[in-house]
């Protein structure tokens, strides 16, 4: 199992399934000079108009919204068959970002951790934070703390700060590790997309169709990429919670017109509960296959 597997797979539920279908970060990042045309690599739309985020009021943020802050979601984590730890979805109260400007966000974070039947062939904790428009969930802020590595091993430490300007059509990546100077790097950010996060939680509020598909622009991996909903049937499924009623979606990823997927990835919503909660993730990556489901759930106020 390679280290980043189990990292984003402990970090967020619908973030361990995407994030492995996108692949290495590129090596160069485009001029800021250049930022108005898409990469042909990245492509998502011919050009990006730049643009405001629209303004929510702090009380509007959450509105008519079927998670509100407070609410926590547990899943448990399997690499095939073997059980690793939990990951943990919550929802955060309204933030103003930047401060000042009157914008209030919505606030999704994450927390992942092996147990420690598994430390003595890896251990992992890091979180993750999405700071992002209520109005699109577009992206405008992203963080994620990881500290994880093999027993005996010196632990891998690293912070990612992501800073998006819908006005410019730029993403800010700031890297941030023991003893090294910080990596500060510009790229492209068409000014819809949102982040993986944010991508997670707006699923909850689409109303699925059978065979009616779904696109969302999401930026991940310094890319800007097409994330496919298909929503193929109806079924029970089984969580700690009790047997719920939901929607089995297959994801798809696209880099432009080229799919760009190691394997099959499933996500399952609870359509028909009140706060439409993820209740099953499932994909194949390179060595195997992950699958999470929920184990406890607190809807929000």
């Amino acid at each position: 199992m390679q280290a980043n597997q189990i990292a984003i797979l402990l970090v967020i539920a619908l973030l361990t399934i995407v994030g492995q279908m996108v692949q290495a970060d590129p090596e160069t990042s485009t001029s800021a000079k250049k930022l108005t045309t898409i990469p042909k690599k990245n492509r998502v739309t011919e050009t990006c108009e730049p643009a405001q985020r629209p303004k929510v009021l702090q009380k509007d943020v959450y509105k008519n919204k079927p998670f509100a802050p407070g609410e926590e979601a547990v899943y448990e984590v399997h690499y095939g068959v073997v059980y690793v730890g939990e990951g943990k979805l919550s929802v955060g109260p309204a933030y103003e970002f930047p401060q000042g400007s009157g914008r209030f966000n919505q606030v999704f974070d994450a927390y992942g951790k092996t147990g420690d039947w598994f430390r003595p062939i890896y251990q992992a904790e890091n979180r993750a934070r999405s700071v992002n428009n209520p109005a699109n969930f577009g992206a405008n802020w992203f963080y994620i703390d990881q500290n994880e590595g093999r027993m005996f091993d010196d632990p891998r430490v690293a912070q990612k700060h992501l800073r998006f300007q819908a006005s410019a059509c730029t993403a800010t990546e700031t890297k941030k590790k023991p003893k090294r100077k910080d990596s500060v790097r510009k790229v492209f950010f068409f000014n819809q997309s949102l982040d993986a996060m944010s991508a997670g939680f707006k699923i909850r509020i689409v109303d699925f169709k059978v065979g009616k598909k779904v696109r969302m622009p999401v930026f991940t991996s310094r890319k800007n990429w097409w994330l496919e909903l298909d929503p193929i049937k109806e079924e029970t499924v089984n969580t700690g919670i009790g047997s719920l009623k939901a929607m089995k979606i297959k994801m798809q990823t696209y880099l432009g017109e080229e799919l760009q997927q190691k394997g099959e990835a499933y996500v399952w919503v609870a359509t028909e509960h009140p706060n439409r909660p993820i209740v099953k993730v499932a994909g194949k990556v390179v060595l195997g296959s992950i699958k999470m489901r929920l184990k406890r759930y607190t809807a929000g106020r």
